[in-house]
């Protein structure tokens, strides 16, 4: 409902002659009457009482979207020139545009560089989407958070094991990070909790059922003190694969880190979860 508030806005606000507002759901499914009356209400709302259809030009004297505006305008009058003057080459660089527009856009999504709340960010692995009928003929939409998704869709079948170092202010903000990562591929994480050395890590690893995945997260400090001889630990207790939130050289599997290429380690996860 956010998103369809701000897009109509924006685009109210960007002097659009007409606004359509897509139901919440619609990417679920046929939507209910619930959604579309919440559409309809919204497109009400901003006409009626932000008043976004009275003014002419809201964002008039605006330098930012005026600059914005004129390269729009300049670069757009361009493209048509090169499609008037020869359709069929100005129509293959056209194409080749929105490849490499598309490429560059999925790689900065799977590297997380331009999160998706809710779905690279902040993902809730355990909430309940709301039932809708299927459509009768399947929409071809590129969703940008497409992949996420279809992950999203098939759960791992076991979680990965967050082998916790340390205090809990010592291992938060990195199981947090690793934890959120996981979950944006729809891979559940169980915590180890505080503990104090190698053999509490183990033993909070073998209650968890010793998953086929374990992940060190902690501070350098920790690391560098005991990291190696915990993935030692976890290898020869049944660890399969053992990643390593940060940077640190633990001998671990993989290690992940602010920038990695998230689709790419999410899939390569639970190949080894399988």
């Amino acid at each position: 409902m956010l998103r369809t508030t701000v897009a109509a806005f924006a685009a109210g606000v960007g002097g659009a002659a007409a606004v359509t507002v897509l139901p919440f759901d619609e990417p679920l499914g046929l939507p209910e009457a619930f959604s579309r009356r919440i559409a309809r209400n919204t497109s009400s709302l901003l006409i009626s009482e932000s008043h976004v259809a009275a003014v002419t030009d809201p964002a008039g004297g605006a330098h930012a979207v005026e600059k914005l505006t004129d390269d729009l305008a300049r670069a757009a009058w361009t493209l048509f020139g090169e499609l008037d003057g020869d359709f069929a080459t100005g129509l293959a660089r056209l194409r080749d545009q929105i490849d490499a527009t598309n490429a560059e856009r999925a790689l900065a999504i799977a590297k997380r560089q331009r999160p998706i709340t809710g779905v690279s960010e902040f993902p809730n692995l355990h909430e309940e989407l709301p039932e809708r009928r299927p459509y009768p003929a399947p929409l071809t939409v590129h969703r940008y958070a497409g992949e996420f998704e279809a992950l999203r869709d098939e759960p791992a079948a076991a979680p990965v094991f967050l082998a916790s170092m340390g205090t809990v202010a010592g291992y938060t903000a990195r199981s947090t990070f690793a934890a959120n990562l996981l979950a944006a591929g729809g891979i559940d994480a169980t915590v180890a909790g505080p503990t104090d050395g190698v053999d509490d890590v183990l033993a909070a690893y073998r209650e968890a059922g010793t998953p086929a995945v374990a992940c060190l997260v902690g501070n350098d400090k920790a690391y560098e003190a005991w990291g190696a001889d915990l993935v030692g630990a976890l290898r020869d207790a049944g660890a399969k694969h053992v990643v390593l939130a940060g940077r640190a050289d633990v001998g671990a599997d993989s290690t992940i880190a602010v920038g990695l290429d998230a689709l790419a380690f999410l899939r390569s996860i639970r190949e080894e979860l399988a």
